[in-house]
């Protein structure tokens, strides 16, 4: 897939993809990565925020604005 493509993922693939192993998935859809253990939350390459997706919703940071 080019540069400029979109690639929808479906939710329940992600959660298949590597079972009992550490995956990263790179998501700007976030009903993507809603059951993920933990979430990172960069921003200009820092990290700023990192939990769970009910704990970055409740903390009202970047990645609760960001849905």
């Amino acid at each position: 897939m080019g540069r400029g493509q979109c690639n929808e993922l479906d939710p329940r693939r992600v959660n298949g993809l590597a079972p009992d192993r550490t995956a990263f998935v790179i998501a700007h859809v976030l009903s993507t990565v809603l059951n993920a253990d933990t979430l990172v939350v960069l921003e200009d390459g820092e990290l700023v925020e990192q939990g769970t997706h009910e704990e970055l919703i409740a903390e009202s940071g970047l990645y609760a604005a960001s849905g």
